[in-house]
């Protein structure tokens, strides 16, 4: 509490600024400044700013925000969704680069001040982190500033709770929501939905995992009214979480943008390849060091959810067999070629994919993934995209066959692919006869992933599949989707004969390496050649 010596004295130094700015002509001004610096008064054109965009609003709210490539990006998709040009939005990026304070406290403010007669649900992984955006936002609205921006817009004196708060005389407010909690009063134009997930704990949680789905579809989503969106604003803990659901259910209807803290192949913000995403908060020596501590890094920050300890695959094994794809990489060493086809018979939400994985093999016998494709297929285009595929790899004759699942829907793939292909499409259709689990057949094949036996690309703007595929592959086998994988484990199944001879043949040469030191060598050699001299 302050005494009365400090209050008065705060309340003559506000008099004193009130008085300056009323009596400055801001002739220091420039075009540049978002204040006089003589008064420290809001310019007009920057409340102007203020007023159209996010992050001007920010700033003018928020005296210390400096935003950065990341920020901006954030608050141009978020400004669509004001517009209405987006209606679904996932925003996938790290911990701790400023997306809650522009998604989930700024964004609400300046959406309900442009539409006083919108409303607005916020959520979160519990209620009361909920309740604290919500008092945040509406805070805003109590900001010196904010009136000079929105006039005439405040917070309604008898609806100013955190949890909930309705702006004064209009039809608007913002109702804060914890994920799978109930939602009670109007419906709503703009859901938020920050954070769903609290912690590995939740992620891994099947039951978790449907409660919130449920949540989403039967509870929250039943609130939107027109004009409507949706934004997910969260880091990526699973490959079946809200964010995957909701994009397996419908990929086509969401605007993603993905952030990784360090850029890959692609990047949204025109980023180099290794480059950090905030590198004045997070440089890249600090984000190295949480790699190598986390094993969460690559879903928490890179937004490559993955399963932890215990995948069938792992990515270290193949951290020293990449090859350039950039410049066709070794294609010009290809012996032999393969398609492995994993299909699936319908094209329904709930279905999985077809996948085709495109295998090449090295002159030491090791296999080299040149391309991994899958789609969603009605099985009537099957047949013509396999024989795209095949022409297209198969300019240098080298294509030696089209390997299929002999089981399910793979006999009617085969019987489609037999009636209807070209003749020497036909001739290399190969019937692969699996045994066991898919999981027992996936041990197997890894086997040969770890003793190097297969190569896979560096990443780069050459093979946009690769960050899906290796997503799965190495969440395997508790990914939402195994399809990719399952053509992949075929091919190296399939050739496993030369695979493994490949595979102990080096190793013998390395044991002779090893083994034989130099000096015994020579040896050999003086003798050898004492004995032809005799």
């Amino acid at each position: 509490m302050s005494n009365d010596g400090s209050l008065k004295r705060r309340v003559g130094r506000l008099a004193s600024e009130t008085k300056r700015a009323s009596d400055c002509d801001h002739g220091r001004a420039t075009p540049e400044d978002a204040r006089c610096p003589a008064c420290r008064v809001v310019m007009p054109w920057a409340r102007d700013a203020a007023r159209d965009s996010l992050l001007p609003f920010v700033g003018i709210t928020h005296r210390d925000y400096r935003p950065t490539a990341v920020h901006v990006a954030i608050a141009e998709a978020l400004e669509a969704v004001e517009r209405g040009e987006i209606e679904r939005l996932l925003i996938e990026i790290p911990p701790r680069h400023g997306k809650s304070q522009l998604v989930s406290v700024h964004f609400p403010t300046w959406y309900l001040a442009r539409h006083p007669d919108r409303r607005i649900i916020a959520a979160s992984h519990t209620q009361r982190l909920a309740n604290g955006f919500g008092r945040r936002a509406r805070n805003l609205l109590s900001h010196p500033d904010f009136a000079t921006v929105f006039p005439g817009v405040r917070v309604a004196d008898d609806a100013s709770a955190a949890s909930e708060w309705n702006i004064e005389g209009r039809d608007g407010g913002y109702l804060a929501a914890g994920v799978g909690g109930g939602i009670t009063g109007s419906g709503a134009n703009v859901l938020i939905v920050d954070d769903p997930v609290k912690n590995r704990r939740e992620a891994d949680s099947v039951t978790y995992r449907e409660t919130t789905w449920e949540w989403l579809n039967d509870v929250a989503q039943t609130r939107l009214e027109d004009p409507q969106a949706i934004v997910f604003s969260m880091t990526r803990w699973h490959l079946d979480d809200l964010a995957g659901r909701a994009l397996d259910a419908d990929l086509a209807g969401w605007t993603v943008l993905r952030l990784p803290a360090i850029a890959e192949a692609g990047d949204p913000l025109g980023r180099e390849v290794g480059e950090a995403l905030w590198p004045a908060r997070y440089p890249l020596s600090r984000l190295e060091k949480v790699r190598a501590s986390s094993v969460d890094f690559d879903a928490l920050y890179q937004q490559h959810p993955v399963a932890r300890e215990g995948a069938t695959f792992r990515r270290e094994w193949l951290a020293g067999l990449r090859y350039d794809a950039e410049d066709g990489g070794p294609a010009n060493l290809c012996v032999g070629r393969w398609i492995s086809v994993d299909s699936a018979m319908k094209d329904t939400i709930s279905s999985d994919y077809t996948a085709v994985c495109v295998v090449e093999m090295l002159p030491d016998y090791r296999l080299l993934v040149r391309e991994v494709y899958r789609e969603r297929l009605q099985f009537p285009d099957l047949p013509g995209t396999i024989e795209a595929i095949g022409r297209r790899y198969n300019r240098d004759l080298k294509l030696r066959g089209v390997l299929i699942e002999d089981k399910g829907s793979g006999i009617s793939a085969l019987q489609t692919l037999r009636a209807s292909a070209p003749d020497w499409l036909a001739r290399m259709l190969l019937p692969f006869e699996p045994g066991g689990s898919k999981e027992y057949r996936a041990s197997q094949a890894a086997v040969w992933v770890r003793n190097g036996c297969v190569l896979l690309p560096h990443p780069s703007e050459a093979v946009p599949w690769l960050a899906d595929f290796e997503a799965e592959l190495f969440a395997f086998p508790s990914a939402a989707h195994d399809d990719q994988v399952d053509s992949l484990v075929q091919a190296v199944l399939f050739l496993e004969h030369y695979v493994a001879q490949g595979f102990h043949a080096r190793a013998e040469a390395y044991r002779v390496r090893e083994v034989v030191p130099l000096s015994a060598s020579k040896r050999a050699i003086d003798r050898l050649q004492h004995t032809r001299a005799g």
